[in-house]
């Protein structure tokens, strides 16, 4: 998450500052706003059109209709940048520690120091359960030359080329490879570029594999950790929030040297407001939504994604975008992001059950010690299904007889090894039915109190796809004032 450079623009006690879109972007932006900028806080608006705040990232579901994790949502909110933001926000539960302070607290009272507290990444092929060490690279000499090699490329360079081409095929099998995808969801084909990035940001600051747990990349702890203190602060400041409200024609000046936004229509129901915004308003726009047109199946169904195509089902974070992209040539463009599917969807799926036996024979399984959790790579998998089996609870109401799971497939197009079905036609027990016949888990009678709810999300990794440089716009457009 990057921080907006606000000191170089001038504010004044009239400045407005408009957030168009979702997510903890939106939020980070407003905190920036107020403590960099100095803006006041009731001249911040942020526009949502979804109707309150636990619709924008999060709809855990129950234990008893079987939860919805929204695993591997991106980015994953972890480094130094995230550090930095919770770091200046205080306590949600008490005087003097920051928010980061706090969250660091109770990870440690949920992990022992004398207990092992990385992730357990174990890799399934052929029947046989491999654990792979994550103390080193596990890297071979060929390897480490070929990924240094990347590291020293023009990012004109690697845009638009994807992983696969600049790494020899066998790399994609190596464990560093294995524990990287499954933390960060990259595949072959994405961008080489964002490869990289992800290799500076992370390998300097951890300096060993195991960088994230179970519960770092979970709609869980992004919402009930982050997302939702985050917003009771601003909220708490006196911020603007304005829910259920759409922005629309956005307008900009015909200046060519210093375009800037001077207005646009708020929308709500029936009810639209035209906003004419000051020579020293403030405009945001959180573009992209990774989350943009999910769709969500039951245990008995898969999700309705043949409506995933539609128009309709673009977000405000897509909308605005295309609204603006389409009238002024210096913001990116969008479409290359969006309409990529077969590169971009992944399928999720959360595993609620109160069959126990089901979660110890797993534990038994993986004969894993550490209170972190567990990625499990279904190595022979045509969907390629990461297994997450993380320590309990994971969600705050979850009852003591109930234990989830999750995990995600980057192959949702094709057919399983044990269901004759492309995954997204596949309900939550066709996936459940297919994760226990790779384990080699048989139960007779079958379970009976678990549920399996599946999510697929057709542009969840649209952020690692390969790109024309100026196909992302900068943080702060260059040929844009507002």
């Amino acid at each position: 998450m990057s921080q907006p450079q606000f000191a170089d623009r001038g504010t004044t006690q009239d400045t407005e500052a408009w957030i168009f879109g979702s997510g903890s972007e939106a939020l980070a932006s407003a905190v920036y706003l107020i403590k960099d900028a100095k803006v006041h806080p009731p001249k911040i608006h942020i526009i949502d059109k979804h109707l309150f705040s636990e619709r924008i990232s999060h709809r855990p579901g129950s234990w008893s209709d079987g939860y919805d994790q929204f695993a591997a949502c991106l980015p994953v909110p972890a480094g130094l940048p995230m550090e930095r933001l919770l770091a200046t926000l205080p306590s949600t539960q008490s005087q003097g520690p920051s928010l980061l302070e706090e969250i660091q607290t109770a990870e440690a009272n949920r992990v022992p120091k004398k207990r092992d507290v990385r992730t357990c990444f174990l890799a399934m092929t052929k029947g046989s359960v491999n654990h792979i060490p994550t103390d080193s690279l596990n890297l071979s000499i060929k390897h480490r030359i070929a990924l240094i090699q990347i590291l020293f490329k023009r990012e004109t360079y690697l845009s638009q080329r994807q992983v696969q081409e600049l790494l020899p095929e066998n790399f994609f099998q190596s464990p560093f490879w294995t524990i990287w995808s499954a933390q960060f969801g990259f595949q072959p084909w994405h961008s080489a570029a964002e490869f990289r990035r992800s290799i500076r940001q992370y390998m300097p600051q951890f300096h060993s594999l195991s960088i994230l747990s179970c519960l770092d990349i979970t709609g869980y702890y992004q919402y009930e950790s982050l997302y939702s203190p985050i917003y009771r602060f601003l909220e708490s400041c006196g911020v603007d929030f304005r829910f259920g409200v759409e922005v629309k024609d956005i307008q900009v000046s015909k200046d060519d040297a210093k375009p800037k936004v001077t207005g646009f229509n708020l929308v709500k129901g029936k009810q639209q407001l035209r906003k004419q915004l000051g020579e020293n308003d403030i405009v945001i726009m959180n573009i992209g939504s990774t989350i943009s047109g999910s769709a969500v199946g039951t245990n008995n169904s898969s999700p309705v994604w043949q409506s995933l195509d539609a128009d309709d089902l673009f977000d405000q974070n897509w909308s605005v975008w295309l609204d603006l992209g389409n009238k002024h040539n210096g913001l990116g463009n969008p479409y290359n992001f969006c309409t990529r599917q077969s590169e971009t969807m992944v399928e999720s799926f959360t595993i609620t059950t109160q069959d126990l036996v089901l979660y110890d024979d797993l534990r038994s399984l993986i004969k894993c010690r550490s209170e972190a959790g567990a990625f499990i790579f279904l190595g022979d998998s045509n969907w390629k299904i990461n297994l997450c089996i993380p320590a309990q609870p994971v969600f705050s109401s979850q009852p003591e007889d109930v234990r989830v799971l999750w995990g995600f497939a980057h192959a949702p197009r094709v057919e399983g090894n044990y269901v004759n079905r492309i995954l997204l036609h596949c309900s939550g027990a066709d996936i459940l039915s297919e994760i226990l016949g790779h384990l080699n888990l048989h139960y007779n009678p079958p379970l009976s109190r678990t549920v399996t709810i599946p999510r697929a999300m057709p542009r969840m990794s649209s952020l690692f796809i390969t790109r024309a440089l100026n196909d992302r716009p900068s943080i702060t457009p260059l040929s844009n004032e507002s």
